[in-house]
């Protein structure tokens, strides 16, 4: 069972599956939630910030999760919402843990990097964007192009808010 997800989720990221093809089941959704919650707690911890991992993990896992709901509530498919939040879920945790390898691999200076390894991190970063448009594309039903607004649209929307954690705070009065 657990060959055959990691397969479906390989072929996602390949753009050779759609969500169609991903379980419906909540509890299959919300293992995913957890591991994607753990590996964004990871990434978010190797950032300098005082503040706890967990909080802007937990901001990106319901931004994601709202607004997925939002969206496919408004064009009345919501019947496709645990086999969309499980395919972004699970293929964001997949490409993931592979920048989170290319981020160890990283020296502290990125201007001493090997450019091979900050080109792949972009790649996989910009491949990221084409994977999550495939699946909205085809959770909605609309165009690539529609899809890849919406995956933009839900970044920009994750850093803005992500910025705010980072700020530092204001003197008091």
């Amino acid at each position: 069972m657990l060959t055959a997800l990691f397969r479906f989720v390989v072929d996602l990221c390949l753009l050779r599956a759609t969500p169609a093809d991903a379980p419906s089941r909540p509890l299959a959704t919300g293992l995913v939630m957890l591991l994607y919650l753990a590996l964004a707690t990871l990434g978010h911890a190797q950032q300098d910030n005082p503040l706890s991992p967990l909080l802007p993990a937990a901001q990106g896992l319901l931004l994601i999760t709202l607004g997925v709901t939002v969206l496919l509530q408004l064009l009345r498919l919501s019947e496709r919402l645990q086999q969309t939040l499980f395919s972004l879920l699970a293929a964001a945790c997949l490409l993931g843990m592979l920048g989170l390898a290319l981020e160890a691999s990283l020296p502290e200076d990125v201007q001493q990097a090997n450019p091979l390894l900050v080109t792949a991190w972009l790649l996989l970063f910009g491949w990221s964007f084409v994977v999550d448009a495939h699946i909205f594309r085809h959770a909605t039903g609309r165009s690539f192009s529609l899809g890849m607004l919406i995956a933009v649209l839900l970044f920009a929307c994750h850093q803005l808010l992500l910025s705010a954690w980072y700020l530092p705070a204001a003197p008091a009065l």
